[in-house]
């Protein structure tokens, strides 16, 4: 930890501020009270105070370097006071030593510095009070600003490792979905297994080269849905129909890297797998009011009972999007009248 005056520029500035103010009325009461002469009550006030304005910097290291704490108070306080003791006297001792030096033929003031060595002292000591006291204001706000950022910056880990954890759940499940649909295809149809190995791997290598990163730009997004949507084609065939509808000044737009995959999944897994009949998913993108929101639709059949899953899918999104914003609210699902629809808000997010 710097010193916080000596290493602030607005903090010496009111530091030496500080020294000025009370050697004006150092000054004033010499000249006023004591009848001293102007000249010598200038010079008095301006020295001694310098003397405690450069000494008194090194007021700080044993007050931090010392710190009185509630279970061993007595070394830190007697410390402090022998600290104290020992400022007082440098102070006393060095003041008297340079003003005798500079009016040692002025014999009714030398009267009078040596009569005033007491008071000077009490006072002294009464500054060194409010220094020690400035001083630890001083450590506690720093350390409560250093407690703050430490906390911040825990806070920032923990989310992102648990954004992380949420990311490394969804590929396992997709490629061990993508590897039971493998063996299927490698039985029934060798061709259509080949071609959906090499989707896979572009799809993987394109997942890789974004999965770092917290937010893509939609349009990122969608190029890898459209690889991952190719593989379930190969799979599902005219079973499964894909239809966007994105606005333009949208695709430029950030999100959250793979939020969409997971409501794929959902709807090829709830929908697609289940249905006899062609099943279209639907992708309408939007900006409101700077926000963006994004609804993916897909039929299903409302008299089969669906499998129940391991609880990845909305809920992984939900939690990511309650991490990154603060928000509830941000996602919302409903099935009505064989159309399951899922509507995502990203807010305020700014395009690139």
């Amino acid at each position: 930890m710097n010193h916080p005056i000596a290493g602030n520029r607005v903090n010496l500035v009111a530091y030496v501020s500080i020294w000025i103010i009370i050697a004006i009325i150092q000054m004033s009461v010499f000249i006023i009270l004591f009848k001293v002469e102007p000249v010598i009550g200038i010079v008095d006030s301006l020295t001694v105070n310098i003397i405690h304005g450069i000494t008194g910097l090194a007021v700080w290291y044993p007050i931090r370097f010392n710190p009185v704490k509630a279970k061993n108070y007595f070394a830190p306080f007697f410390n402090l006071v022998a600290t104290g003791l020992l400022t007082v006297f440098i102070w006393v001792g060095l003041s008297y030593f340079v003003l005798s030096r500079i009016f040692e033929n002025q014999e009714a003031y030398l009267l009078f510095l040596k009569g005033s060595i007491v008071v000077r002292g009490l006072s002294d000591f009464l500054l060194f009070i409010i220094m020690v006291l400035v001083f630890s204001l001083m450590i506690y706000n720093l350390n409560l600003k250093e407690k703050i950022s430490n906390e911040n910056e825990l806070r920032i880990l923990v989310r992102e490792a648990e954004l992380n954890m949420l990311k490394t759940q969804i590929n396992p499940h997709f490629i061990f979905n993508s590897l039971n649909s493998l063996s299927l295809l490698t039985k029934k149809d060798p061709e259509k297994a080949r071609e959906m190995i090499i989707k896979l791997s572009e799809f993987l290598r394109y997942s890789l080269r974004f999965g770092e990163k917290e937010s893509i730009t939609l349009r990122e997004e969608l190029d890898s849905m459209d690889k991952y949507l190719d593989i379930e084609k190969i799979r599902f065939g005219e079973k499964l129909h894909y239809k966007k509808n994105i606005q333009q000044e949208a695709l430029s737009f950030l999100i959250p890297n793979m939020i969409l995959q997971p409501i794929f999944e959902n709807a090829i897994k709830h929908g697609v797998y289940e249905s006899v009949n062609p099943v279209i998913i639907e992708l309408k993108v939007k900006i409101i009011e700077k926000s963006l929101l994004m609804e993916i639709s897909n039929g299903y059949d409302p008299d089969i009972i669906p499998e129940k899953g391991n609880g990845i899918g909305l809920k992984n999104i939900k939690e990511r999007l309650i991490l990154l914003y603060g928000r509830y609210d941000l996602i919302k699902y409903s099935g009505e009248n064989g159309i399951f629809k899922v509507s995502i808000l990203i807010p305020g997010f700014k395009n690139i």
